[in-house]
C-alpha cells in the first residue's frame, strides 16, 4: 500500500513494509472500556497498526529512504520493502541516504540482512543522542545497525539541515534520540509519537508501553500535535493506516481530529 505528497521538498512515497494488532496493554494508561469505545465508534474491534517508511526524491539526488520497516527482525509481520523499493525501480544500490527516526526493530531490521547492510552506497543519518543511546549494545537491533554502517554514519542535531529542505525535529519520549523531520514548508514527519492514532489523538497524554519516558513521550506529543494544527501542516509518521496516510489535524476538545491533507 503506498501514498504520497509532493511537498516543496520533493515528493515523500509511505511504502508500508507491514501490519500488526497492538493488545490493550499496549496503552495501559487509557481503559480497555475507553478503547472499546473509540474503536467501536470508528468500525474497528482491534487495535491495527502498520509499519511504515518513506522515500524522499527530489529532483536530480539519489532516492532517500526514511526507515527500513521491520524486515526479517519483524518476522512475518513485516518485510514488504525490499519489494516495494523494486517495484518503484529503486535498486538497494542506488539508495544514497537513509535518515532513521530512531532505532527500533521495526524501523531498522529492513536495513539488516544478519550482521551486514542491505544498502551498500547509502550514507546512514540519526540524532547524535540516539546513536550514543544505542551505541555498543550488540544484542539490540540499533546497536547491530550501528555496526553495520559503521564508517559512514552521520550525526545531526535538533533543527540541523540533513538534507535541501529537509531539518531535524527532535521528539524525544519514545526513545531519547527519537526525531522527526521537517520537510520543506509544509510536510512534516512524526515518526513514533503516534502508534495508534484512534486512541492517541483524542488521548494524547496516553502512553504506549514501548516509550523509554512516557510522561516525556505525552509532553512532546502535545506540543508536536498542537504545531501541526495551529500550522496547518500535513503530517505523517510510523504507524499511520492507510489508504490515505498522509493528513492535517483540527483541535476538538482535549484532543485533535485528523483531516484530509
Amino acid at each position: 500500500m503506498t501514498a504520497f505528497y509532493d511537498s516543496t521538498a520533493g515528493r515523500l512515497t509511505c511504502l508500508t513494509d507491514g501490519a500488526a494488532s497492538f493488545a490493550p496493554e499496549i496503552f495501559a494508561d487509557l481503559p480497555v472500556a475507553d478503547q472499546n469505545a473509540l474503536l467501536s465508534a470508528a468500525g474497528e474491534v482491534e487495535i491495527r497498526t502498520e509499519f511504515n517508511c518513506f522515500v524522499l526524491e527530489q529532483p536530480g539526488a539519489a532516492p532517500v529512504l526514511i526507515d527500513a520497516g521491520g524486515g526479517a527482525l519483524m518476522g512475518d509481520k513485516a518485510g514488504a520493502l525490499a519489494g516495494l523499493l523494486a517495484d518503484k525501480g529503486i535498486a538497494p544500490e542506488a539508495v544514497g541516504t537513509i535518515i532513521f527516526t530512531h532505532l527500533h526493530r521495526d524501523h531498522v531490521g529492513g536495513a539488516l540482512d544478519g550482521d551486514k547492510p542491505v544498502f551498500p552506497n547509502a550514507e546512514v543519518v540519526m540524532l547524535d543522542i540516539e546513536k550514543d543511546f544505542w551505541q555498543g549494545k550488540a544484542d539490540q537491533p540499533g546497536g547491530m545497525l550501528i555496526a553495520a554502517y559503521a564508517g559512514r554514519i552521520r550525526t545531526v542535531s535538533d533543527g540541523d539541515d540533513i538534507l535541501p529542505g529537509v531539518r531535524a525535529w527532535h521528539l524525544p519520549g519514545h526513545t531519547p534520540g527519537h526525531m522527526g523531520l521537517r520537510i520543506g514548508d509544509d510536510l512534516v514527519v512524526v515518526a513514533d509519537i503516534l502508534h495508534a492514532e484512534l486512541l492517541q489523538l483524542p488521548h494524547p497524554e496516553v502512553s504506549p508501553i514501548y516509550d523509554t519516558d512516557g510522561a516525556q513521550g505525552a509532553a512532546t506529543r502535545r506540543a508536536a500535535l498542537e504545531e501541526i494544527a495551529d500550522n496547518g501542516l500535513v503530517y505523517v509518521g510510523g504507524h499511520q493506516l492507510g489508504p490515505q496516510k498522509f493528513g492535517r489535524l483540527r483541535r476538538a476538545g482535549p484532543g485533535f481530529e485528523k483531516t484530509a491533507p
